[in-house]
């Protein structure tokens, strides 16, 4: 049961009209400074408390229709703190407050969050299409391959949608991968005080002449190769190879006016459509783009080249290449024999091992392989031709089965294959050095000097392979096999002499140009070329003259990048002086790419430290050049 309603008495309607009479008459109010704290939206004006908030989206609130009320927008005089609190608390203001924050941080807004769930998504999904299309393009795979390797995903549980899932699709996704890559290239070939260019020719699957094309340089104290483009020559001459380089070049920015300001090296093949002195590709570069222009015939190619000259008009050589390709084809084309050999293998209980092809891309290691692998299973190779031969089914195999025989059976064969074994080692490792982007001209210096040295040594001894063949043939008996034509150790000591000998002439031939001029000079970017921390006097000196020819070969290039000789030397003996008084009997251990993360992390904490800063500008310029001549073009 409800109580009764109090009923109004005298006394209250006589208060109530007092408070209104006052109200009227006798007080003023104002507005309180204390109301705006915590309000930044309200503000007291002349023509009374107006809401900043309301007025800046009244036509938005008036579009939504929830603006009942414009008062706080022309302006309040009733100074309350209700009057101020009904505003506060309406729905206007409430949505206005809410405009606001999402302007203000527009991340944090609702349907900013949803839509970026909903990017979140649809960037999971597309970053699982891209990555599809990116290994489909690393790895020369077709584009119909996109379709299933994208149901495939699907099949692992991934989201990738029901759209862009064909080839068209791949397709423009490869298309704009590569655009983002050519950007790349051109922002880091801006930034770079100096370019370099590598090119090779091929054919493709069409019997079309193809020019791709690398550019080199020097990105925080690295030395980086970075692919341009593929390129279809009007004519596979020089001009029209030279003009296929510069299209690919242009075609993502890298303009000629900038070849000429920061081309200093050119890397190609030794074909004379290359490197020809009257029409050849760098002799345009040259003429056309930069006269200072290095020219480098990959290093790798060169070493092959150099052990081809050395084994011409070699009988023994011909004989053992003759046996090591027969085998390997006798194997690699009939199933059968190829069954047998395994069979052979598990009989003697050795490691099964295949003969390998002798040629290749890279020959020095292929044949290499190709010996070591026809070593190791000599027994069981001997044995299943053995079988072969003594078959009573008569056939070709039988017959190419007996003439390896023969070679296998003889002493100066097995013997010049282990002598090969000892000479190719080195050459391999060499090979290896020249192939690696990070190898300098002065580290293939260096390689070389150890390689030579190594193979003049088995030009007075035998090696190791040769040793232990020399060895375990004492008895005329090679694996248990019975050798004719057995060896004498003064006549094959002859014919490791020759071999060697023709090996370092050939060396020194192709290798001659790293002896002279810039090529010599840029040694000096080889710290383990250093002189020892306790010579001063070879300290004084070392360099000065190589900078000095490096400078004078490169003098147009390097003014255009705003490098004087004077500048050069003071900082060439600054630079050293700080690197011996830090590292001393170590300086010889350092890195450039240790150098440039320490100096130029130096040269930020501190840009008074003017040493600092000096060996830093050396770093980015001369030696920037010398990194680029430097480095091993293949």
């Amino acid at each position: 049961m409800n109580p009764p309603k109090k009923q109004k008495t005298q006394h209250d309607s006589s208060k109530q009209e007092y408070d209104t009479k006052y109200e009227k008459e006798k007080r003023e109010r104002k507005f309180l400074p204390k109301w705006a704290i915590g309000r930044d939206w309200l503000q007291d004006t002349e023509s009374g408390m107006k809401c900043t908030l309301c007025k800046k989206y009244e036509n938005t609130l008036k579009q939504q229709g929830i603006l009942t009320s414009t008062v706080f927008i022309d302006g309040c005089t009733s100074y309350k703190s209700e009057t101020i609190s009904l505003h506060e608390n309406s729905k206007a203001h409430k949505e206005a407050s809410k405009i606001q924050a999402r302007e203000q941080h527009p991340e944090q807004a609702e349907g900013h969050q949803a839509k970026k769930t909903l990017h979140a998504k649809e960037f999971s999904k597309m970053s699982i299409l891209f990555r599809n299309a990116h290994a489909l393009a690393k790895y020369r795979r077709p584009f119909s391959d996109f379709v299933w390797l994208t149901n495939l995903d699907e099949a692992k549980g991934l989201k990738v949608g029901q759209t862009y899932r064909n080839e068209k699709a791949c397709r423009t996704f490869t298309k704009y991968i590569a655009q983002n890559a050519s950007e790349k290239v051109l922002k880091y070939a801006n930034e770079a005080k100096f370019l370099s260019i590598t090119s090779d020719g091929s054919t493709d699957s069409s019997i079309q002449e193809q020019e791709i094309v690398f550019l080199r340089y020097v990105h925080e104290g690295n030395v980086e190769v970075r692919f341009v483009a593929t390129k279809t020559p009007r004519s596979p001459d020089a001009v029209g190879i030279y003009n296929s380089i510069l299209d690919a070049l242009d075609g993502i920015g890298v303009t000629e006016d900038m070849l000429k300001m920061k081309l200093v090296a050119f890397g190609c093949d030794g074909a004379s459509v290359m490197i020809g002195k009257k029409g050849g590709v760098a002799t345009l570069l040259k003429s056309h783009i930069q006269p200072e222009l290095v020219v480098v015939h990959c290093l790798a190619h060169k070493l092959e080249l150099a052990y081809r000259d050395a084994v011409k008009k070699i009988s023994l050589y011909d004989s053992t290449i003759c046996l090591l390709m027969g085998v390997y084809y006798f194997y690699h084309n009939s199933p059968k024999q190829r069954a047998a050999l395994e069979a052979s293998y598990e009989a003697l209980g050795l490691k099964s091992r295949m003969p390998s092809r002798v040629g290749g891309t890279r020959w020095l290691g292929h044949l290499l392989k190709a010996i070591k692998s026809f070593a190791e299973g000599y027994p069981a190779i001997r044995s299943q031709m053995e079988d072969c031969v003594a078959s009573r089914v008569k056939g070709e195999s039988q017959n190419k089965a007996r003439g390896f025989l023969k070679l296998m059976k003889r002493g100066d064969v097995i013997g010049y294959i282990h002598l090969l074994q000892d000479i190719i080692n080195p050459l391999k490792r060499l090979s290896g050095v020249l192939q690696d982007n990070n190898t300098t001209l002065a580290d293939v210096s260096e390689q070389l000097e150890a390689t030579m040295t190594t193979i003049e040594t088995y030009k007075e001894m035998n090696g190791p392979c040769l040793s232990a063949f020399s060895e375990e043939t004492k008895d005329g008996k090679y694996k248990g096999t019975t050798l004719t034509n057995s060896i004498k150790a003064q006549q094959f000591g002859k014919t490791r002499e020759l071999l060697a000998s023709n090996i370092l002439a050939a060396l020194e031939t192709r290798f001659s140009s790293l002896e002279e001029g810039v090529a010599q000079a840029t040694e000096i970017a080889n710290f383990k070329r250093w002189p020892p921390h306790d010579q001063k006097d070879n300290i004084r000196l070392f360099g000065r003259a190589d900078i000095t020819t490096v400078f004078e070969h490169f003098e147009n290039v390097l003014c255009h990048a705003g490098i004087t000789k004077t500048d050069v030397m003071t900082e060439w003996t600054m630079l050293k002086s700080l690197l011996y008084t830090r590292y001393k009997e170590k300086v010889q251990e350092l890195q450039w790419t240790d150098i440039h993360m320490i100096y130029t992390r130096s040269t930020k904490k501190n840009t008074r430290t003017l040493d600092r800063y000096r060996v830093f500008s050396v770093r980015y310029s001369l030696f920037s050049v010398l990194f680029q001549d430097a480095q091993v073009i293949l």
